[in-house]
């Protein structure tokens, strides 16, 4: 049995650009709404469980006593940089487990199971020491539909050129999937009322429990010496608003870091709507 069609989507931008994206969201015929939503948080689960097992390994593979000793402080600062970004990971792993919970689905706590579902990741699961290479690949698979304005083309080539010949093909973009999973919440004829459980919200992962505190910059920036990090994001959800809201703020963390909790995300309580 065929589990997904999106290798039939194909276009010069590649399996997930936004016209495939859009010929994407068709229900395939294996699925339900429900069941298809449960289905690709699942492989987002899986997702953020692989970049943050890849993060750590590569926050790791740094540092020792064969680093020059005026290059140290140095390294420590892109180490504590990239352990920051493995516990943004965990927050999103935790809060995919949350709208898991909500639509009455078991939480899911493994990582990809090649090859069947390759083409949803934006890449093979792989640990290696950080290199300019890894690091493009991590730059490609996080990164916003649109670059910032500050980023001169010929870098942003350079970043996608080092990604690709890594991977052996395009990186896609983890946002893509979030992106898929936003307009089936905010469809009501997709996913009506009557699929939600707002009764699961004491039964969910909650900021104070699973956070450590770790807002206002303080998610792991003291050698780094910033406090421009962003939060942990541990989101528990009992309307759809507050379904939108957590898969907004989980896709866009990476894409536009700053200090504060993002618009319309409660931290402790669930938001109106």
């Amino acid at each position: 049995m065929k589990l997904f069609f999106f290798d039939r989507v194909t276009s010069r931008d590649g399996p997930f650009s936004t016209l495939a994206l859009r010929a994407a969201i068709a229900l395939p015929v294996e699925f339900n709404w429900r069941e298809y939503a449960i289905y690709l948080l699942t492989i987002g689960a899986q997702i953020e469980h692989s970049l943050m097992v890849q993060y750590l390994y590569a926050a790791y593979s740094l540092g020792g006593p064969q680093i020059p000793e005026d290059h140290r402080a140095a390294v420590a600062g892109w180490r504590q940089i990239i352990l920051g970004i493995a516990k943004e990971e965990m927050g999103h792993l935790v809060t995919v487990q949350n709208l898991l919970k909500f639509l009455g689905a078991p939480l899911a706590l493994d990582r990809e199971d090649y090859p069947w579902d390759i083409l949803l990741a934006p890449y093979p699961f792989t640990l290696e020491r950080l290199t300019r290479a890894t690091l493009a690949k991590y730059v490609v698979a996080e990164s916003p539909e649109n670059w910032p304005a500050g980023v001169p083309a010929e870098e942003r080539k350079e970043i996608e050129g080092l990604a690709a010949k890594a991977n052996g093909k395009q990186v896609n973009r983890v946002g893509k999937l979030f992106d898929a999973l936003t307009d089936i919440f905010g469809d009501d004829s997709k996913l009506p009322n009557s699929a939600f459980h707002p009764e699961t919200y004491p039964l969910q992962a909650s900021w104070d429990e699973f956070a450590r505190g770790y807002g206002k910059g303080a998610r792991g920036s003291s050698i780094a010496v910033t406090n421009k990090t962003p939060d942990v994001l541990v989101i528990r959800v009992a309307s759809r608003t507050d379904a939108l809201a957590a898969l907004k703020a989980v896709a866009e963390q990476g894409e536009a870091p700053g200090d504060s909790y993002p618009s319309g995300v409660a931290r402790r309580r669930p938001a109106s709507g």
